[in-house]
């Protein structure tokens, strides 16, 4: 995990919001989040969330031996997670962020 310090704080980041900032927005976790903090706000988060979501069932269609999929809705559920934290560090950058409808 990557370590950030700052002046009164230490702490390890999530490499799955790693891999986001640098597919989506080609930059680093804090710049991503002041753009996500710009584009969603009341929900900082948002953009994180709905592309992990989409890679977790994209994920799941490639995978399928490394998901747990549900037999009410068909929705993948990660069984294997050092494979899809490996999968989302190899995303390259899209120079845009996914399109939800």
């Amino acid at each position: 995990m990557e370590k950030l310090t700052g002046k009164e704080k230490k702490y390890e980041l999530n490499p799955r919001y790693v891999a986001y900032a640098r597919a989506v927005h080609n930059t680093d976790p804090e710049t991503a989040g002041d753009r996500d903090r710009e584009r969603y706000p009341g929900g900082s988060n948002c953009g994180f969330m709905l592309w992990i979501q989409h890679h977790v069932q994209e994920f799941g269609r490639l995978h399928p031996d490394k998901v747990y999929t549900s037999i009410c809705d068909g929705r993948h559920s990660i069984v294997d997670h050092v494979a899809f934290t490996d999968y989302l560090e190899g995303i390259p950058f899209t120079e845009k962020e996914i399109e939800f409808s």
